[in-house]
């Protein structure tokens, strides 16, 4: 975000089955990094500072959908700074 009082929502919905891809590569977050899941992720936040914001995750994930599910609820909350270095960018 770039200015004070933005907001940004998001939306996700996954399903992933067993060995579609592998697991070193695999969003570590969704379902606690297991693959064999399904579910919905939302997402909003707000920007506090200029190039700063506050942002809330909510995960809603079933973990092993090809035999017995189990429930996966997570709560992230995060605070972003970004920041750019004084001085020219590229090459002299």
């Amino acid at each position: 975000m770039k200015e004070v009082g933005d907001w940004k929502v998001l939306y996700n919905y996954r399903e992933v089955e067993k060995d579609a891809t592998l697991g070193a590569l695999f969003d570590s977050d969704f379902a606690g990094g297991q693959l064999d899941a399904k579910g919905h992720v939302f997402a909003i936040a707000y920007g506090i500072f200029k190039n700063s914001d506050i942002a809330l995750t909510y995960f809603d994930v079933q973990r092993d959908i090809s035999s017995t599910e189990t429930d996966y609820t997570r709560l992230h909350v995060d605070i972003s700074f970004k920041y750019e270095a004084n001085g020219k960018r590229g090459r002299k």
